[in-house]
Parts: C-alpha cells; structure tokens; sequence
C-alpha cells in the first residue's frame, strides 16, 4: 500500500487475507490412534503445518523443544510442509534424544492436501507460527494462523507482527519473542492447557467451547466470507462514488 501511495495511487485500502472456514473448521475428523502411532507420534504434539523458509525461521520450535522435554519428555513437533529451512529443521531434530517411549522428538511430513493437515491441526495442542525479525516481513500476518484457529486449536506463535495484538485481544493463543527460551515458555503453557482440557470431564464441554470460540473469531473476522465482503463493501463505495 505504500509503495502504491508513492506510485501515485489516490485511494488505496487494505483489506487483510482471509481462510476458508468451512475447510478449516473443528468438527472434522482427527487422526485415530492407529494414524498417530503410524506417524510416530503417540502422544501430545504441536503442529507446524505450511511453508519453512529462511524468514519464518520455523527451527526455533526444533531448539526450544529441547527445554520443553525437560518438564514433558513426550512432547513431540510434527512439520508438515517443506521449504528453503526444511533441511536445516531436520538437522536440528537429528539432536534431541527419543522419547521414553521411545519415539522421535519431531516428526517431518511432506505436504499434505489440506483437509488432512486439517485434521492433524484439529489434534494438536497447538499450532506453531513464526517469523523471523528483520527479514523484511515483519508486517506480515501468516495465514497459518488462520487455518489453525479455524480448526479450533490455539497458536503458538514466535516473532513480530500483527498476530500479536490478535491473541493477546482475543485469547486466540500464546506470543513469545523469537528467542528459545521465550518460545519454550508458550510451548508449555500450550501443552499445559491441552493437558487441562484433556482431563476435564467430557460433560464439561470446555474443549469444544474453546474450538467453537477459536473458530467463530476467524469466521466472522479472517473467513474468506468476511475478506470478499469487505471487498464489495468497498467496490460499492467507489462505484457509487
């Protein structure tokens, strides 16, 4: 929008990207136990679903896990994508000991079609986003966090940008500075939470609540119902101009 301003451009409005909600939403399937232990992922796992690159710096999960298996030795990342990083996300991994069940810290999945990243994303305790500061990109808003709020999980997200003030307004997750030791922290309060739900009583309702809530707000704020209004909204109002 800038750069349009400065080309000339008289009225220039932004209107943020949007996902599709009814793709991404919480009431699909997720991933059966046989599915998990086939993935090798038979316990609580994050999900980091979408493009790798240098300016995401998605390894920063890789290198806080470490801190984070000292208080929840099962916990587990599954990647699902690729990307300019994905060799350097997998050398990290390389490091971290098995589990004591003997199952790897992070598992790395090629791209999937989106209805089953969905439903990975649906049976996580949380989805992990990130962006690198000073890469040029820190105005960005990833559209990974839409798909996983969507789905009805909460999100981990590491870095800068306008995705922060969202969760901090909306309870949509947990934000921490691009550091290991930051990001460590809301790993573990996203595992903590999901420990909480998953232990609550199933009358209790609180899991669905909390996905139904997560959901709603992209619906009615990020859905691409919302973007492609917002846009004749304003195609309206210059026509009518």
């Amino acid at each position: 929008a800038e750069r349009m301003r400065a080309l000339g451009a008289r009225n220039v409005v932004v209107i943020p990207n949007g996902i599709d909600t009814s793709l991404f939403e919480p009431s699909g399937p997720i991933p059966t136990r046989g599915e998990r232990e086939a993935m090798g992922i038979p316990g609580p796992y994050l999900v980091y679903a979408g493009t790798a690159s240098e300016w995401q710096g998605a390894d920063i999960f890789v290198l806080a896990l470490a801190q984070v298996r000292r208080e929840h030795p099962s916990a587990q990342i599954l990647y699902i994508g690729q990307g300019s990083d994905w060799e350097k996300i997998a050398s990290a991994a390389s490091a971290l000991p098995l589990g004591p069940d003997g199952s790897p810290a992070v598992v790395m999945h090629d791209l999937m079609a989106p209805e089953d990243a969905a439903r990975w994303q649906r049976g996580a305790a949380a989805c992990l986003v990130s962006l690198r500061p000073g890469q040029g990109y820190d105005f960005a808003y990833p559209t990974k966090v839409l798909a996983a709020l969507a789905c009805g999980t909460p999100v981990v997200y590491a870095g800068v940008g306008p995705v922060i003030q969202d969760l901090a307004d909306h309870d949509l997750g947990w934000a921490a500075s691009y550091t290991q030791e930051d990001v460590a922290r809301a790993m573990t309060r996203a595992l903590e939470a999901a420990a909480e739900l998953e232990a609550a009583s199933p009358e209790d309702g609180a899991a669905a609540a909390r996905a139904g809530r997560l959901h709603d707000w992209v619906r009615k704020n990020r859905s691409l119902a919302a973007t492609g209004e917002s846009v004749a909204r304003r195609l309206r109002t210059v026509v009518r101009g």
